[in-house]
This record gives C-alpha cells, sequence and structure tokens, in this order.
C-alpha cells in the first residue's frame, strides 16, 4: 500500500455505482477534493464546492465528462453551480453513505439520487429525480423530490445492475436485521422493495454497504460508538435476478471501543474482500484487513486474513477506483492511499 499525495483535504469518498463506460470516472468528496481518472492516470481536483465529513456522490456521462454531484443535501452541476431545485435533499454530511446516484434505464436524461439521514433520523432513505434537459443542459431536481422510501434507516446503500444488464437494483439496510432492495426501471423507482430478513441486527447505523463487481456478494460493515454493540462484518449473497440477500458470514475481529470495521470494498474480480478497523479519537491503531472470498466459511475467511496497514493513519472510506485499483480515505489529511494491486 503506497501513499500518494494531492492538493486538497481528504476525508471521506463519494459513492459510485458500477458501470461500465466512463461514468464513474469523476469524483467529488470530503473538504473540496476531487479526482478525475479519464486520462486513465488519477489527476487531482480542487474545484468542488463539497465540504462533507462522511457520503457524497457522483455521475459523469458515458464519456467521462461531469454531469453533477452532491453531498445528499445540495446537488451541483457539471459547473460547479448549485442546480436548478438542487437544495434542501434529507442525506446528511455525517452520514456513511449520505447519497447514491442511479441512472433511469432507456431515459438518458433522468437520474436518481438516493439519500440516506444519519443516526437513523426522521429523514431516512428517499429519493429525487434529477432531469438533465432542464436548465439549458445542466439539469434541474424535478418535482419528484424527497420521495420518503424507509425510516428509520442505517446509513448504509448501494447500487448495482438487474442480470438483465437494463435495470438496477437499490439495496440499503434498516436498524434491524432487514435489507430493503428497490428496483430501478424505466418506469422509475419501484416504492415496493424486496425485504432479506437475514444476517445481524444493526442498532448503530453506521458503516458502508458495498456489492461485488460481479453482483454476487454484499458486505456490510457496523462501526462502533458505544463498546455495548460490537463491531461486525456481514458477507451475503444477493441475486441479481431477485434482489434477495442470502447465507450470511459474520466476521468479528475488530476494535470494540469506538470505531471497528466502516469501509469495504472488492476486488476487481470480487475474490478479495477490503475492510478498515477505524479507530477514530482513539489512540488504538487503525488497520485494514485483506479476506479471502473464495473461502466457504467465516472461520476459513477470518484464517486468511492479511493485514496490509497497522497504524496510527485513521484509514475510513474504500473505493475501487475505475483503473481498477482501490483507494483509501485517511481522515484529515491531503493525501490517499492506493492498493495497486488489490486481486
Amino acid at each position: 500500500m503506497t501513499m500518494k499525495p494531492y492538493v486538497t483535504i481528504i476525508l471521506l469518498f463519494t459513492s459510485l455505482l458500477t458501470l461500465a463506460q466512463g461514468e464513474a470516472n469523476v469524483w467529488y468528496f470530503g473538504r473540496n477534493a476531487g479526482l478525475d481518472f479519464n486520462s486513465g492516470t488519477p489527476i487531482a481536483l480542487n474545484n468542488g464546492q463539497l465540504n462533507t465529513l462522511e457520503g457524497s456522490a457522483t455521475i459523469a456521462d458515458a464519456n467521462g465528462q461531469l454531469l453533477f454531484y452532491t453531498d445528499g443535501i445540495t446537488v451541483w452541476n457539471r459547473n460547479h453551480n448549485v442546480m436548478l431545485n438542487g437544495t434542501g435533499l434529507f442525506g446528511n454530511p455525517s452520514s456513511t453513505q449520505s447519497g447514491v446516484i442511479v441512472p433511469k434505464p432507456n431515459d438518458p436524461d433522468v437520474y436518481y439520487i438516493f439519500t440516506v439521514d444519519a443516526e437513523g433520523n426522521p429523514g431516512g432513505l428517499r429519493y429525487s429525480e434529477v432531469n438533465m434537459s432542464l436548465n439549458g443542459g445542466n439539469g434541474g431536481v424535478t418535482s419528484l423530490k424527497n420521495v420518503p422510501l424507509n425510516t428509520p434507516n442505517s446509513e448504509k446503500i448501494s447500487a448495482v445492475r438487474h442480470c438483465n444488464g437494463n435495470d438496477y437494483w437499490v439495496v440499503s439496510h434498516d436498524l434491524e436485521n432487514n435489507f430493503r432492495t428497490y428496483a430501478v426501471t424505466d418506469l422509475g423507482v419501484d416504492a415496493n422493495p424486496v425485504v432479506s430478513t437475514v444476517g445481524s441486527i444493526h442498532v448503530n447505523p453506521h458503516g458502508y454497504l458495498k456489492i461485488s463487481p460481479n453482483g454476487k456478494k454484499v458486505a456490510v460493515a457496523k462501526a462502533i460508538v458505544n463498546p455495548a454493540f460490537p463491531s461486525f462484518l456481514d458477507i451475503l449473497d444477493f441475486d441479481t435476478a431477485t434482489g434477495m440477500l442470502s447465507n450470511p458470514i459474520t466476521i468479528s475481529i475488530f476494535d470494540d471501543f469506538y470505531g471497528g470495521a466502516y469501509g469495504v470494498e472488492f476486488s476487481p474480480n470480487s475474490e478479495i474482500l477490503y475492510v478498515n478497523d477505524f479507530s477514530l479519537l482513539t489512540d488504538e491503531p487503525a488497520r485494514v484487513y485483506q479476506l479471502d472470498l473464495t473461502l466457504s466459511n467465516a472461520t476459513d475467511i477470518i484464517n486468511s486474513n492479511t493485514v496490509l496497514y497497522e497504524g496510527q493513519d485513521d484509514i475510513s472510506a474504500i473505493q475501487l477506483g475505475p483503473d481498477r485499483k482501490i483507494y483509501l480515505a485517511n481522515y484529515n489529511t491531503e493525501f490517499l492511499d492506493v492498493i495497486e494491486n488489490p486481486n
């Protein structure tokens, strides 16, 4: 794991939908930070308007040209101006995955921003519609804004393509042990989720939910702010035909004071999982673990564990880039870490 400097302070990462072309080639996140991957090598950007502690989301077009980005509350357009009707969304700057952006199938102008409030607060899980044909092609949030889906909800949300190659699934988790999976089709967002009651109860809403690039696995981390509720990581099977989750494996190897499992990410080949053991505001060392998912049970996966990093840098969010490298946020610094060969 090597360190590369960037010009702006990095906190936590943008949420990205895995897409086939250039839609994930531009990132905005943290305190005015950004990356442009269009040249094949990430170039630092310092023109972003974000100043967020945790979640954000960015979308580009198929050619890698920025469309808009959000902290889950405000939406900025390609010119870094507040988008038409682009304020007052119900995300939160201290929500782990405050927003994720999903295209509407078969409509190149329409996108949905899914937002989650912090701490299981009443804002819950909602979505808002963006139409890029508005405001001279700079886009605008339509009257379909802050549509409620579920509350209370955790701070976890991710999205992946349906197995039909056209539609999408948006996967969230409540404060119990229910995954709620919403279909996004050319008819819009289906407000009636597929519910999978499986895995561990998430009393604490913090931590990332990620879906493997092949769509077959989901990893969901539960961080900790109270030692009475230990940190853990659940790894589950995901069915991209039905939206159902099953066969949970729980990994409990994390610090149980303040922090624990927070950022998670899959390798490009979906066979390896990376997870950080966050230790913000404590003297405990932070760690980054590598786990082998080709193994079939919790014991073998735990025994496969390799510690890639152990030290005082507060590694937090973890994100697979379009260059097939994995980037790690280093809290309150001007640097990113990178795993060069994550497979």
